[in-house]
């Protein structure tokens, strides 16, 4: 891939970019007026017991919080240890690894370069891996949405021949050795699948010539000023980095290390950050400055099944599997392009979790009143309980 800059950007995009550099200058600071003091305070009421709690139950060696509106942030923290073997806290700026929540880098990614023209998402996965047994089935839209039936190699099956992959054209020689292949046709149920965005790095790559990690950090990090979020490699050194940690035999308070992983995700899960620059991203995002307003509400509305079927009624399980039930303030489960919709408390989102080897993240957007919550924890399933307390805080919409 070129090292090179891109090619000069069309007027539209080098207006947005100028815009953005404004919103991440905007959001670099919080507001001093005395409302937002007041609702800084009234926030810390809320949010310093959940997190606290958390941190001396041993759930979690640290976490950060942060909540924004469409005018900045309203609050952001960090709480416990970013480190525990060197006593480092948590703060707003610590750089967790946030797992899926990459899908929604990716899926913006692929939407730019459809406004672009480079790409349509009703092309066949054929056009970029023919060798892929009936990728001529498959659309972008169907891995976008997780509907392509392709089985999602993190449940197994992937060949361990292939298994020491890095890159999306690695990963893709191995799928036709894959064991089941598909769980289903393509383009008929819903099943999450990791496999199927991370060929999505390949799709970018392809098109648009330049590296992934490359091209998110042009085109979305840099210009939405997220100057700690980054592609993530196992090497790399990071400042403000929190180690990942796991509890012994699952006992609170009992940390370890985290398994450790020498290769991430990709596209599918490979991104690092911090939860000030969580907030820049959704301000930008759903602000409208990174893709079109239209490209937005595309992404964040309901897919379907080729029945018509929404793709939260259409969920695939494997034989014999007993998902559970869903907790019963999160009601209409549903998957976008690269955003789940859920309603939480009654309030509808945009949104999406992640969870890798030490980490667990989510990033909720509300999206009645423009509201974002943003929890970030280095322990495996750590930020469950304070994220599940955080919503039912905020049950009604109270920061208007």
């Amino acid at each position: 891939m070129r090292a090179d800059e891109p090619s000069r950007a069309t007027t539209r995009a080098a207006t947005r970019r100028e815009t953005l550099k404004s919103i991440a200058l905007g959001m670099a600071a919080l507001a001093t007026p005395a409302m937002a003091r007041g609702r800084a305070k009234d926030l810390a009421a809320r949010v310093d017991p959940i997190a606290q709690q958390a941190v001396q139950a041993g759930t979690v060696a640290g976490l950060a919080i942060a909540i924004g509106d469409r005018d900045g942030p309203l609050f952001a923290k960090g709480y416990g240890f970013a480190n525990l073997e060197t006593g480092t806290r948590a703060d707003e700026n610590s750089v967790f690894r946030i797992a899926s929540i990459t899908k929604t880098f990716t899926a913006t990614a692929m939407m730019l370069l459809k406004e672009a023209g480079k790409l349509d998402l009703e092309q066949s996965l054929a056009d970029f891996y023919p060798q892929i047994p009936r990728a001529r089935e498959i659309t972008l839209r169907q891995l976008l949405s997780h509907t392509a039936g392709l089985h999602d190699y993190a449940q197994g099956g992937y060949p361990p021949a292939f298994g020491k992959w890095s890159t999306a054209d690695e990963f893709a020689r191995g799928i036709p050795e894959m064991r089941p292949l598909y769980d289903f046709d393509p383009g008929t149920k819903y099943s999450y699948s990791n496999g199927g965005y991370v060929l999505l790095a390949g799709v970018i790559e392809k098109t648009s010539g330049f590296a992934y990690a490359q091209f998110l950090k042009e085109r979305i990090f840099a210009p939405c000023g997220m100057t700690s979020t980054a592609v993530d490699d196992p090497l790399d050194v990071a400042p403000h980095r929190a180690d990942g940690y796991s509890l012994k035999d699952g006992k609170p308070g009992a940390f370890r290390h985290a398994d450790y992983m020498d290769r991430l995700p990709l596209s599918a899960g490979a991104i690092r950050s911090s939860a000030v620059d969580m907030l820049r991203w959704s301000a930008a995002f759903f602000g409208g400055q990174v893709v079109s307003a239209a490209s937005v509400a595309e992404m964040t509305r309901p897919a379907r099944t080729k029945s018509g079927a929404l793709v939260g009624d259409a969920r695939w399980w494997p034989p014999g599997f007993d998902p559970g039930k869903p907790p019963a303030f999160a009601t209409n489960d549903n998957y976008g392009l690269g955003w789940e919709m859920t309603t939480f408390h009654g309030r509808p989102t945009a949104n999406h979790s992640g969870g890798i080897n030490g980490f667990n993240a989510m990033l909720t957007r509300y999206l009645d009143e423009d509201l974002t919550l943003v929890c970030l924890g280095n322990t495996d399933n750590g930020i469950v309980a304070p994220w599940s307390q955080l919503v039912a805080q905020f049950g009604t919409p109270t920061l208007r």
